[in-house]
């Protein structure tokens, strides 16, 4: 049995259940901080999920120009090497998270200052009612 092979299962396998754990927490938790936490481990997850699937088998080499030049050593870089446009991506994808997640937790922040609670469900019951207000309000 390939011992690296069962190890990068592994990592696949818990990749995959972070990211099922980070959408859970998005679906099932109440607390807008902890919604920003899981939305935070599933985005990471899949950035490095993302770069284990750019990663090749069986001995990535780092993609570099290759001199002298030879058609054996351009196929053996092609084959080989890691792939530049994935990590870039994940890169990319890293600072926009980065900047979600500040957004986001400056919103939350002012949620929690405007209203003194960070539970969606006395959120969703405040703006009911402030909608009734405003309606009776009207009528009147």
């Amino acid at each position: 049995m390939n011992y690296e092979f069962t190890v990068l299962n592994i990592l696949v396998l818990a990749l995959l259940a972070n990211i099922v754990f980070g959408v859970y927490g998005l679906i099932v938790k109440r607390n807008l901080i902890k919604k920003i936490i899981a939305l935070n481990i599933a985005s990471d997850s899949v950035c490095v999920l993302a770069i284990y699937i750019g990663y090749r088998m069986p001995h990535a080499i780092p993609p570099v120009h290759v001199l002298p030049y030879s058609e054996s050593k351009v196929v053996e870089l092609v084959n080989y090497s890691v792939d530049p446009l994935v990590q870039a991506l994940v890169l990319t994808a890293i600072v926009i998270g980065l900047g979600f997640t500040v957004y986001l937790s400056i919103i939350t922040i002012r949620i929690y200052e405007l209203s003194g609670s960070l539970d969606i469900h006395s959120l969703l019951r405040m703006e009911m009612h402030t909608e009734e207000i405003e309606e009776a309000e009207e009528i009147d």
